[in-house]
């Protein structure tokens, strides 16, 4: 609370310390004037709740803002989720058909190599007969030659 100033009582004051009056004028001016820029108690009350005021407001308005990013943020997260997924089940889907294509193209080569081995085991039983047979007869023939029989 701001208490009156009496500059007159305080210039008389002041001259009869013995200060010139010029000198005391100066002083009382001074002194006026830093009393009328100087803040009261009750000034720097009111700055500190406006500034509260202004915080509280300023935090509403922040929490506002965070709420709304963290939502927007919480729905793009979701959005690249579900995108994501998509993505990983055509790619599984692409994968699998590839997979299910190269066991179907090696089926088909194991069964021809299959073939061509039976037909080649074939070729040497054939084979390993005529020899077995000619070297029968060969036998056969030499015994006879001999007069074995």
């Amino acid at each position: 609370m701001s208490t009156p100033f009496d500059s007159l009582a305080t210039a008389r004051r002041l001259e009869a310390t013995g200060i010139a009056t010029k000198q005391a004028e100066a002083i009382v001016f001074a002194i006026q004037e830093s009393r009328d820029t100087a803040a009261t108690k009750r000034d720097l009350d009111s700055n500190v709740a406006a500034l509260r005021s202004d915080l509280e407001t300023s935090t509403a308005a922040l929490r506002s803002d965070l709420e709304a990013n963290s939502t927007a943020l919480r729905s793009e997260i979701a959005d690249n989720t579900a995108a994501l997924r998509s993505e990983i089940a055509d790619d599984t889907a692409a994968l699998r058909s590839e997979i299910e294509a190269s066991s179907a193209l090696l089926r088909s080569e194991i069964a021809a190599m299959g073939a061509e081995l039976r037909a080649d085991m074939g070729e040497l039983r054939g084979e390993l007969f005529r020899a077995l047979w000619i070297q029968g007869a060969g036998v056969v023939g030499i015994l006879l030659a001999s007069k074995v029989f």
